[in-house]
């Protein structure tokens, strides 16, 4: 007979903050408090702070075990930011199904020193690349990745085919308690994000995605994403409403062409509109490359090609490893 499981947490990293943090939330976690405070993420609309109830974060565990059934394995890796959402869960999961956490620095490449096997973990697309780029025979370690925080380019999906793992995108926000939806990358790659439980979505006129969860006590949250629905179980990631901006009459979905750019650019980019007198909006290029870059337009429109491209000495990352447009921009309109 197999031992019973028990909920564990083995600290790979000895930076101080890291430990502590990890230690501070546990406490909150244990308190007589029915609520958690976290920062948003913007998805719905300008970042704030909210409470969650804790009875919300078990029920988004119990929510994601029906499709990754953590009841069924041992062990999982931490390497999020506990003040995120992403971070919270990660731990919560842990708890909630007795594994074994190890928890490691938060870093671009977090397993860097990692030499067992690992059941499951959830990473940025920042680490997932760090990784690749630096030590790529660690990812076969790791049984079934998540893949969360920002939106999983093409160029590096196609890299994750050369991996035994299992890669998941996740999609899913502060609002929701974490993901409410999955979808396959790699090898299984599926093209429609697909609902969790009893999880449903619709749109308005405007292509956003709106949200109806009642696992989680949420009905009718809208969010800026832009999505193709399949059905109300379904959808494809478009991109977000407030990064389109229109140029000349044309409407330009950013994170649509960085997605188009990306299999060209190995250094870290953005797109962004800065207002022209000419154009209303026009489309700029931001990088921390050292040398100029040199794309091929050819397979995009003409209105699609960048009138300026901007060089940072280097981009400005959020908590959760996405680029931050906004600090970056700062740099650039004074």
């Amino acid at each position: 007979m197999s031992k019973e499981k028990k909920f564990e947490i083995v600290f790979l990293t000895k930076d101080e903050t890291r430990i502590n943090s990890i230690n501070v939330f546990l406490n909150e976690w244990e308190s007589d408090d029915a609520f958690i405070s976290t920062k948003t993420s913007g998805s719905t609309g300008k970042a704030k702070i909210i409470k969650i109830e804790k009875e919300q974060m078990m029920a988004s565990a119990k929510l994601s075990n029906t499709y990754f059934h953590y009841d069924k394995i041992e062990s999982a890796l931490h390497a999020l930011d506990v003040k995120t959402i992403g971070g919270k869960m990660a731990l919560i999961r842990a708890i909630v199904y007795n594994l074994k956490l190890y928890v490691t620095d938060v870093a671009a490449n977090p397993i860097v020193h990692l030499n067992f096997k690992i059941d499951f973990t959830a990473f940025v697309p920042l680490q997932i690349k760090r990784i690749i780029d630096e030590t790529p025979e660690k990812l076969n370690l790791i049984n079934s990745i998540i893949i969360g925080g920002a939106a999983v380019s093409n160029s590096l999906n196609k890299s994750l085919k050369s991996f035994s793992s299992n890669f998941y995108s996740t999609y899913g926000m502060t609002e929701t308690v974490s993901h409410v939806a999955i979808k396959k990358l790699g090898n299984n790659e599926e093209q429609y994000f697909q609902a969790l439980g009893l999880v449903s979505f619709k749109t308005n006129d405007l292509n956003e995605l709106i949200i109806n969860a009642p696992e989680l006590s949420i009905i009718n949250l809208k969010t800026n994403d832009l999505v193709e629905l399949k059905n109300n179980k379904s959808f494809k990631y478009l991109g977000r409403q407030d990064f389109v901006i229109n140029s000349g009459a044309y409407k330009i979905n950013l994170e649509t062409l960085e997605d188009k750019l990306s299999s060209q650019l190995k250094v870290p980019f953005f797109l962004a509109g800065l207002k022209d007198n000419e154009l209303g909006e026009k489309l700029i290029l931001i990088t921390e490359s050292k040398t100029p870059l040199n794309i091929d337009y050819s397979s995009l429109e003409k209105y699609e090609k960048p009138k300026e491209i901007i060089y940072l000495e280097k981009l400005e990352l959020t908590v959760s490893g996405k680029i931050d447009r906004l600090t970056n921009m700062k740099k650039i309109v004074k």
